[in-house]
C-alpha cells in the first residue's frame, strides 16, 4: 500500500486516480495553491474515495490571501471537506506564475509571513495539520510553526531537501518530512539526511498531477534505507493516516 502526501491533481484526474489505485496508491492528499485550486481539491475529494483535500494559499501567491479567502476556507472546513491546510509556507528564492513562467522576484517577505501565520492560526483553530513549503534560510519556517503552536495539531515539510541538522530539529519537534521525486532526481537531497529521518515521521509525495509516480520515490528511498519498497510504502501510508486522523 502506498500514499502520496502532496500532489496537485489537475487535467486528466480520472485517469490519474485510476492508474494510482491500480498501482496500490490508496491515499492521495491533493493541495490547493490558491482559492480556485482549493475549491477544486474539495470537489475532487467528494468524487474520489482515495482523495483527501487541502485548502491553502501558496507563498508564491501570498498577496491573494485576505479576509474573504479566509471566510471561504472556513466554510469549506466547517463542511467537513478539508483534511489539511496546504500548500502554505515561505519562499524567498523565486516563484512560478500561474502561466508557469519562472520569476526570480518574490512576493514581499513580510506579506508571505503574514499569510503563513494566518493560515497556521486557521489550522490550529480547527485542529488541522499543515503541509508546508520551505524555501527560506535556516530554521525560520520551523520556528514559526513552533511559535504558532502547530506542532500539536500536526505539520509536514513537503519536498524535503535540506540536511541532517534540519532532520534533527524536525525530530525534536515531531514534524513530518515528506520526500518527493524532484529533490531525489535532481540530487538536492543528501542520502544521509534521508537515512536519518525517523521512520515514524517519513512521508512520500510526488508534488505532481500523477500520484502513481510515488512508487518511484518509494523505491529510491527504500534502497537508501535498506528496506523493501512495500514495507516503506506501508509505513509512510500509516504515518499519513495518523497525521490526518483517518
Amino acid at each position: 500500500m502506498f500514499s502520496d502526501s502532496h500532489c496537485h491533481l489537475g487535467e486528466g484526474v480520472e485517469e490519474a486516480v485510476e492508474e494510482a489505485v491500480k498501482a496500490d496508491v490508496r491515499l492521495i492528499l491533493t493541495a490547493g495553491i490558491d482559492l480556485e485550486s482549493s475549491r477544486r481539491a474539495v470537489e475532487l475529494s467528494r468524487r474520489f474515495d482515495v482523495v483527501e483535500a487541502c485548502v491553502g494559499i501558496h507563498p508564491w501567491y501570498a498577496d491573494e490571501y485576505n479576509s474573504e479567502v479566509e471566510r471561504i476556507f472556513r466554510e469549506l472546513v466547517e463542511e467537513g471537506c478539508v483534511a489539511a491546510i496546504s500548500e502554505i509556507g515561505l519562499d524567498y528564492v523565486g516563484r512560478m506564475t500561474k502561466d508557469w513562467v519562472y520569476e526570480e522576484c518574490i512576493i514581499d517577505r513580510e506579506v508571505q509571513r503574514e499569510a503563513f501565520r494566518a493560515q497556521l492560526r486557521l489550522a490550529r483553530e480547527f485542529e488541522l495539520p499543515v503541509v508546508v513549503h520551505d524555501r527560506a534560510p535556516g530554521f525560520e519556517v520551523l520556528d514559526i510553526i513552533e511559535g504558532e503552536g502547530n506542532v500539536e495539531t500536526g505539520a509536514v515539510i513537503h519536498g524535503f531537501s535540506k540536511g541532517v541538522e534540519y532532520v534533527e530539529r524536525c525530530e525534536d519537534l515531531g514534524i513530518y518530512l515528506s520526500i518527493g521525486l524532484r529533490p531525489l532526481s535532481r540530487g538536492e537531497l543528501e542520502a544521509e539526511a534521508v537515512r536519518r529521518i525517523p521512520l515514524e515521521l517519513l512521508l512520500t509525495e510526488t508534488d505532481s498531477a500523477q500520484p502513481r509516480d510515488v512508487l518511484e520515490v518509494v523505491e529510491q528511498v527504500a534502497e537508501l534505507r535498506d528496506m523493501k519498497p512495500y514495507e516503506l510504502g506501508g509505513r509512510a501510508t500509516s504515518n499519513l493516516r495518523r497525521l490526518l486522523r483517518l
